[in-house]
């Protein structure tokens, strides 16, 4: 059954990043962390993105953008890595509901200008290009924080690329980056959390079918379905992530992701996590 639900939510959410380029966490991690804990959930999540991003970065490589991407992945990496360490810093509690609040205002913000995924006009970096280059870092900082401490890093980079980039731009720049950002959050977890990655590891052979499915279908609607619609309905996926990084982010014992504080570096997986 467990399996069953997950291969749904896997397709589910890969249909909304193929169509987007983005979204897939908000929409699956909330369920996932339910069935395997929020740690294999977001090891689980990330191997998923790792894939799906593998066959939708092919149809983007004529916008590769180098400069805007080393501009956002490089923080992006060092956000990650302080991301999975700051539950010994950061109460669990405020780290939650201050990610809530993001998610929240987020959501927020596709309700009210949906029109299309990028509104900007730029399909590459704007003239001077140092505040676009300024912002697209901060950007990738705060997505790795995000995508350390709940497997979510879309919302700093999608605020951040709608601003300025055009439709087609915009898919195609959020589609490299999370895949880049799939990458070293995984050489992340294999390092931190190698028994995490593994456990994640042997179940992934059962979502591939959904997550093969769900990623051709998302890409070959995407240039012919609105993206309003998608966008919309991002907000009720955006609300789910907003409650689990409220709630079920935090366990019973005082944990944030399934991992317990302690005061050394290292992170202890709680038994919920197991």
């Amino acid at each position: 059954m467990h399996l069953a639900l997950a291969a749904v939510i896997v397709f589910l959410s890969q249909f909304v990043e193929g169509v987007t380029g983005f979204g897939s966490a908000l929409v699956a991690v909330p369920v996932l962390a339910w069935l395997y804990g929020p740690v294999e959930a977001i090891a689980l999540q990330t191997l998923c993105d790792l894939l799906a991003g593998t066959l939708l970065v092919r149809g983007t490589l004529d916008l590769f953008r180098p400069k805007l991407l080393a501009a956002a992945f490089a923080p992006l990496v060092v956000g990650q890595w302080i991301g999975t360490d700051l539950v010994v810093l950061v109460p669990p509690e405020i780290a939650g509901r201050t990610i809530a609040l993001v998610v929240a205002l987020f959501a927020i913000d596709l309700l009210i200008r949906p029109v299309r995924a990028g509104r900007g006009e730029h399909e590459d970096l704007p003239d001077p290009p140092h505040a676009a280059l300024a912002g697209g870092a901060l950007a990738g900082a705060l997505a790795g924080l995000f995508h350390g401490m709940i497997g979510a890093p879309g919302p700093p980079i999608v605020l951040y690329a709608r601003a300025l980039y055009a439709d087609r731009f915009f898919r195609a720049f959020a589609i490299q980056i999370f895949l880049l950002a799939g990458i070293s959050l995984t050489a992340t977890l294999a390092m931190k959390q190698p028994e995490s990655l593994a456990s994640a590891a042997t179940r992934l052979p059962w979502m591939l079918p959904s997550l093969f499915a769900g990623t051709a279908t998302g890409a070959w609607l995407a240039p012919r379905v609105p993206r309003a619609a998608f966008s919309r309905g991002l907000v009720v996926h955006s609300d789910d992530a907003r409650v689990a990084s409220r709630d079920r982010m935090t366990t019973t014992d005082g944990s944030l992701c399934g991992f317990r504080c302690s005061t050394s570096s290292t992170l202890e997986p709680t038994a919920r996590s197991a």
